[in-house]
């Protein structure tokens, strides 16, 4: 008798996390659950952007305060590195005297990173801009230690003027279309507050399926311990680079804003400036999206893409898909139990970033009519 009440508490034990397992998944909606989708006709090209918090190497780059991101046998052999680290608050200097970023450290950080590529139908998106990324050096250890599966042909990082050495780079299986620019940030309205070096703005041009160029720019804003004159200034600065494009280009601009919602109401950085250029990825998709980053319990969309007007127009070579845009968050260890993105935590070697990427595909057409003319436009 004991058995058969034993086989039954099983059974319905079995058929209880079950259920609670299917609930969960449809919760989710990964939509990388199903193989991409193409067709004779059409080609897709998926997009990703992801700040992916302190990607530093082992090595201290010249002139840059990366002293927090070093082995710790280094520290302490460092006059310079303790002079610097005396001179945090809080858990900024415990962290920065005893944090060992060492080659096994940045292993297990490079490694969970690449788990955040791999479900995105396990060979990872065709194009990535990652922030934080402290040079071309660590961009390519990623790459070619952990990435091997993407297939990533080009690699595009230009040193900018953050003082503690973080940068933008891009990983893509598309080929050039040009040379890659970076825009420095032109200090107008915060140039009286004594602006600090900041990351520019990255410009590269990748050749599409169907031979039509594609403008990607990406961006990691002043954060918001800086005053709103600084995003005003690198908002500025985006806005020249956008303009000295040849008519009817097809772009984007992906990245870390980092512009609240509270901000955006009140200055309207974002709408106030590019309302007339293209539109946003949580405007237009990503209706079941919470947002990219969680401070204190609140979600915002502090990452965006901002497509272009061109590629807002179904009947064009070269389109967004507003049903494909996500937050990928189903990866191993990339949240929390509360569903808050999960930093990498050094010491235990789990997390991945605080925050989420943001994530969109475009349909490429064959028909190159359109995007003939805009390819030979682009090289003039």
């Amino acid at each position: 008798m004991k058995q058969k009440i034993s086989l039954v508490v099983i059974i319905g034990l079995g058929a209880y996390f079950l259920s609670v397992f299917s609930c969960s998944t449809k919760e989710i909606k990964n939509p990388f659950l199903a193989p991409q989708v193409s067709s004779e006709s059409e080609k897709r090209v998926s997009v990703m952007a992801y700040n992916v918090e302190n990607l530093f190497d082992t090595l201290h780059d010249q002139g840059k305060k990366d002293f927090t991101y070093l082995p710790k046998a280094l520290k302490e052999d460092s006059q310079e590195v303790s002079q610097y680290c005396a001179k945090q608050k809080g858990f900024r200097a415990k962290e920065c005297i005893e944090l060992n970023w060492s080659e096994a450290t940045l292993e297990k950080k490079i490694h969970n990173v690449s788990e955040v590529f791999k479900q995105v139908y396990q060979k990872g998106p065709d194009i990535v801009i990652l922030e934080e990324v402290e040079n071309l050096n660590v961009l390519h250890i990623l790459n070619k230690q952990a990435l091997l599966f993407a297939g990533y042909t080009t690699e595009v990082l230009i040193e900018g003027q953050d003082e503690r050495g973080i940068d933008i780079g891009l990983l893509s299986r598309l080929p050039l279309a040009g040379q890659p620019i970076l825009h420095n940030i032109v200090w107008e309205a915060a140039k009286e507050k004594d602006p600090r070096g900041t990351r520019g703005i990255l410009q590269v041009p990748l050749e599409l399926p169907n031979q039509a160029v594609l403008y990607v720019f990406g961006l990691h804003f002043p954060s918001q311990g800086n005053d709103v004159e600084f995003r005003k200034d690198a908002i500025n600065t985006l806005k020249k680079a956008l303009d000295q494009l040849p008519k009817d280009s097809f772009w984007l601009v992906a990245g870390d804003w980092n512009i609240t919602e509270e901000e955006e109401s009140e200055y309207q950085l974002i709408s106030g400036n590019f309302g007339s250029y293209g539109n946003l990825s949580h405007i237009i998709g990503c209706k079941d999206c919470k947002g990219t980053h969680n401070y204190r319990k609140d979600w915002a969309f502090l990452d965006i893409i901002l497509f272009s007007n061109t590629l807002l127009n179904q009947d064009s070579a070269v389109s967004v898909d507003s049903k494909s845009i996500t937050t990928p968050m189903w990866a191993l260890d990339q949240l929390r139990p509360t569903g808050r993105p999960n930093r990498f935590d050094a010491e235990k070697k789990t997390g991945i970033s605080d925050h989420l990427p943001i994530y969109a595909e475009l349909v490429i057409k064959n028909n190159l009519s359109n995007s003939k003319k805009n390819s030979s436009e682009a090289v003039k």
